[in-house]
C-alpha cells in the first residue's frame, strides 16, 4: 500500500498559513495517483507536440496543492468563487479524482504553449473558470466540461478530455466526447477548434486530436472515433 510518506510518492501538502495537512480524498486515492505516474507515448495530428510526456510526483504535488489552495482562497474572499472542479472535489471515486488530476496536469503541460491557426495559446484555464469568466457558455445537456485555451487572437479552444485505467477502455468513451465537443462548439461561435484527448494510464499512452471548427461540425462521429483511438 502506497502513503504519502513513501519515498517519490507525493507531498507533503499545507494551508495558507503553513500547517501541514493531508487532502480529503488523498489517501483513498494515493493508489490509483501512483499508476497515473510516468512516462507516456503522446500521438497527435500537430506535428509540435512532443512525442513523449513524463508525470512526475512534483507535478501532481503542486498541482494538488494549488487545488487546496483555491478552495482555500474562496472561502477566505468574496471576490473569489469556490471552484467546480478539480482532484479535491472529485470525491465521487478514487479512480475519478487521481484521473481528474493526471488529465489536468499533462494537458496543461502539453497544450499551453501551443500555436494554433497562427495565434498562440495566452491562456489555458478549467472549463468552468472560463464559464465564470464568461468567455465560454456550456449548453444545457450533453457538453463540454474539461479545459478551455483562450488564443492571442481572441478564439477560444475546447478540449474533452477522457481517460481510463483500464487497457484499451478509453475508446468507449469517443463517441460521447465528440458528442460533448460538438454540442459545446456550436454554441460558441468564438470556438475555432476542438481537441479531444484520451489518455490510457494502464497503457500510458496519450491520444490528442485536433479539429477545426468546420471539421467538427460537418464530420461524422464515426470519422472522428476511427481517428483518436489510443491503441491504433
Amino acid at each position: 500500500m502506497c502513503s504519502i510518506n513513501d519515498e517519490g510518492l507525493l507531498g507533503p501538502f499545507f494551508f495558507l498559513d503553513g500547517a501541514e495537512f493531508i487532502p480529503v480524498g488523498f489517501e483513498e486515492s494515493i493508489d490509483r495517483i501512483a499508476e497515473t505516474l510516468g512516462t507516456y507515448c503522446v500521438r497527435s495530428n500537430v506535428n509540435e507536440l512532443v512525442s513523449e510526456f513524463t508525470v512526475t510526483p512534483e507535478m501532481l504535488t503542486e498541482y494538488i496543492q494549488e487545488d487546496w489552495y483555491r478552495i482555500e482562497r474562496s472561502q477566505s474572499s468574496d471576490e473569489d468563487p469556490m471552484p467546480r472542479s478539480g482532484f479535491l472535489l472529485s470525491s465521487r471515486s478514487a479512480s475519478h479524482a487521481a484521473g481528474r488530476a493526471a488529465e489536468e496536469v499533462i494537458l496543461l503541460n502539453l497544450l499551453s504553449n501551443l500555436v494554433l491557426n497562427g495565434s498562440s495559446v495566452v491562456s489555458a484555464m478549467r472549463f468552468w473558470d472560463a464559464v465564470d469568466q464568461d468567455m465560454i457558455a456550456r449548453p444545457k445537456g450533453s457538453a463540454s466540461d474539461d479545459l478551455v485555451l483562450v488564443l492571442q487572437n481572441g478564439e477560444t479552444v475546447i478540449v474533452e478530455a477522457k481517460s481510463s485505467f483500464g487497457k484499451g477502455s478509453v475508446n468507449r468513451y469517443c463517441r460521447k466526447a465528440i458528442s460533448q465537443l460538438v454540442a459545446t462548439v456550436r454554441h460558441n461561435p468564438s470556438a475555432s477548434t476542438a481537441i479531444l484527448a484520451l489518455l490510457d494510464y494502464k497503457m500510458k499512452q496519450i491520444a490528442i486530436t485536433f479539429m477545426g471548427r468546420r471539421q467538427i461540425l460537418e464530420s461524422t462521429e464515426e470519422a472522428f472515433s476511427a481517428l483518436v483511438r489510443v491503441d491504433q
